[in-house]
C-alpha cells in the first residue's frame, strides 16, 4: 500500500525533465533571428526591406502574419513617377486663333493650351528573379521551425542551443505526423489568431507540465534533452 500511495505521489507531481519557461522562451527568440536571416540578408542587397525586418521577429508567434506583412510591403515601398512630357517652350502658353477675327466680329476666339501635360504614373518593373527569391525567404521564415523539428528530430536551432527538445507527452520519441500537427497546423495555423499565442504563454507559464496550445493540440511537451 505504502508502494503505490508513492508511486500515485509522484504521478501527481510535475516531471523533473520537463523544460523550464526561461529556456524555451530563449530558444524561441534565437528561433525568431533566425528565420529572418534570409529576409535581412535579400534587404542588404535590395535595400528596402530593412523596415520589415523587425516585424517579422516580432509577429513570429503568428507567423502568417508577418507573411502577409512581408507579403504586402512591396505594394507600399514601391515608387511611383509622374512622366512629363516637356515642349520645346519652357513656359506655358496660350495661343489664340483668329485673334484678328475676334476683333472685328467679337465672338470668342478659339484657344489652344501648350502647356505640358502629366502622363499616367508608372511603377517599377517586377523583377521575376528577384520575386523568386522573396518566396523563397518568405518561405524559410514560415517553415523554418516546422523542417528544423522535422530534421532534427524535435528540436530547433533555438532548442539544440538551450538543450531542450520536443517529445510526446508519455513517451521519448516523436513522429512525424506529431511534427505536422504541432507545428502546422498549430503554430502556422492556429497561432494565425493574434490571441492564441498570448493565452499559450499563460498555459506554458502557470499549467503543471508547461504546455503550451500547441502542445496540448498534438499531446506533446518541450522536455530538457
Amino acid at each position: 500500500m505504502a508502494k503505490s500511495l508513492l508511486e500515485g505521489r509522484e504521478k501527481d507531481q510535475p516531471d523533473k525533465r520537463i523544460a523550464v519557461p526561461e529556456k524555451r522562451l530563449f530558444a524561441f527568440l534565437i528561433d525568431s533571428v533566425i528565420a529572418v536571416v534570409p529576409v535581412l540578408v535579400l534587404a542588404f542587397f535590395v535595400g528596402k526591406l530593412f523596415a520589415v525586418t523587425p516585424l517579422l521577429s516580432v509577429s513570429y508567434p503568428s507567423p502568417l502574419i508577418g507573411t502577409v506583412i512581408y507579403s504586402s510591403y512591396p505594394v507600399y515601398t514601391s515608387t511611383s513617377i509622374d512622366v512629363i512630357e516637356l515642349t520645346e517652350s519652357p513656359a506655358p502658353m496660350k495661343q489664340h486663333v483668329g485673334s484678328d477675327r475676334n476683333d472685328r466680329t467679337g465672338s470668342p476666339s478659339a484657344v489652344i493650351d501648350n502647356r505640358p501635360s502629366p502622363v499616367d504614373s508608372t511603377r517599377d518593373p517586377i523583377n521575376p528573379a528577384l520575386s523568386f527569391i522573396a518566396a523563397v525567404c518568405i518561405g524559410f521564415y514560415l517553415l523554418y521551425a516546422f523542417v528544423c523539428t522535422l530534421w532534427l528530430k524535435g528540436q530547433t536551432v533555438g532548442k539544440k542551443v538551450m538543450n531542450i527538445y520536443v517529445r510526446k507527452s508519455d513517451t521519448d520519441s516523436v513522429k512525424s505526423g506529431t511534427i505536422i500537427v504541432r507545428e502546422v497546423v498549430g503554430k502556422i495555423l492556429m497561432n494565425s489568431i493574434p490571441v492564441i499565442p498570448l493565452i499559450s504563454l499563460f498555459t506554458m507559464i502557470f499549467t503543471r507540465d508547461r504546455k503550451t496550445l500547441h502542445d496540448m493540440l498534438s499531446d506533446t511537451v518541450v522536455a530538457d534533452k
